[in-house]
């Protein structure tokens, strides 16, 4: 494999950034902060990013949570996953929908049980429509950890986390 002409890779960069925060939550999880709302899985077509290149970074970026859970202190909790998905539209979500069953089949064949919490922020109106759609591809224990929070994302993330980890996390949403 090689790696993308760095227009491609800026465009893969821009559409789907996972991050791995140095911090932890509150059960000492590590956290992984995306923002997903503004994937558009055609629009990085037109820009040549392929479905292959959004699941190479997904695994990688899985591989990364992975070896952070290992070394975390309670490894058995799994790590907290932070989406912000504002901005999200029923047309991006079906235009994505092959990309996030194939993540969902990757998370679920090769890194099992590593989801400690999924919490998702500030939701759009369609969001309860997709996240009801996205927990098809999921088993039923991996559906039960996936929470939706619409409006202000300050409380949900201060149930989870330390203050001063909400305001970084809240620096890094997308206005």
């Amino acid at each position: 494999l090689t790696e993308p002409p760095p227009a491609v890779d800026d465009a893969l960069r821009a559409g789907f950034n996972p991050i791995l925060l140095n911090e932890k939550d509150k059960l000492g999880r590590p956290i992984v902060f995306a923002s997903v709302g503004d994937l558009d899985v055609g629009a990085l077509t037109k820009q040549g990013v392929t479905t292959q290149m959004l699941m190479r970074r997904t695994v990688r970026e899985s591989e990364r949570m992975r070896l952070a859970v290992e070394a975390s202190a309670a490894p058995l909790a799994g790590h907290l996953l932070i989406q912000d998905i504002r901005h999200c539209t029923v047309g991006k979500f079906l235009r994505s929908t092959k990309f996030f069953s194939g993540q969902a089949k990757v998370s679920q064949d090769y890194y099992p049980e590593l989801l400690g919490q999924l919490l998702c922020l500030r939701g759009p109106p369609a969001a309860a429509w997709a996240v009801s759609q996205a927990k098809r591809f999921l088993d039923k224990e991996t559906g039960a950890k996936i929470r939706l929070e619409v409006g202000d994302p300050r409380a949900p993330l201060l149930e989870l986390v330390d203050a001063d980890v909400a305001e970084k996390i809240i620096g890094m949403l997308k206005p």
